[in-house]
């Protein structure tokens, strides 16, 4: 049987008990199946599509008072199904890689917009985001590492030309002629979007 000849409510019951077997031992905790997964799970026992009973009562607990046992084929149908929600999650997914951020085109070189205006600025590129606090930038001077940083006087961001409206920045952290320099998040944004080079 394949995953896609069974019904919703199928699928979602093999995926359960294939945690069960995984996570547990086998070990069913039915306080999580309603009336129509037992009798699922019992058409699936006699069946052969896989093993479904009770454990022996000396040996009950509050962790479950069943047991299941997948098949080949039911491992099948359950791999299958595993595929294609993940590929669905994937798919619906509410956010975006950094790479997928930095193909985007949103910017390119000579463009101005609302949040950049035409003074000359100097040129960087995204090279590598290595966490949340820290970046790789290339500019003039080659590679560069930009950490974030609390702002404690009025500066201008070396990306947009604004002044920086936030409490927080991106600083060099080694001295390439540029030490004073601060990058906004809007600007690391603009950095992350599309790898902005602006001329300069």
């Amino acid at each position: 049987m394949k995953s896609n000849a069974l019904t919703k409510d199928e699928r979602s019951l093999l995926l359960f008990l294939e945690t069960c077997a995984v996570d547990h031992a086998g070990r069913v905790d039915t306080s999580h199946m309603n009336a129509n997964d037992m009798e699922i799970a019992a058409r699936w026992n006699r069946s052969g599509f896989l093993k479904f009973g009770r454990i022996l009562s000396s040996d009950l607990s509050k962790f479950g008072t069943h047991w299941c046992v997948l098949t080949e084929q039911s491992w099948l149908a359950a791999h299958g199904e595993r595929l294609a929600r993940a590929t669905r999650m994937w798919k619906n997914r509410d956010w975006k890689t950094t790479g997928e951020a930095m193909s985007e085109v949103v910017w390119r070189p000579g463009e101005t917009s609302k949040n950049v205006d035409s003074r000359p600025m100097k040129k960087y590129a995204l090279v590598e985001v290595l966490n949340s606090e820290l970046i790789g930038l290339h500019g003039g001077k080659g590679k560069q590492l930009w950490a974030k940083t609390n702002l404690r006087k009025r500066a201008t961001c070396a990306v947009t030309g604004k002044e920086v409206g936030d409490k927080t920045a991106w600083r060099p952290l080694t001295n390439a002629g540029n030490r004073s320099e601060r990058i906004s998040e809007c600007g690391m944004r603009m950095l992350m979007s599309n790898a902005v080079s602006l001329d300069g």
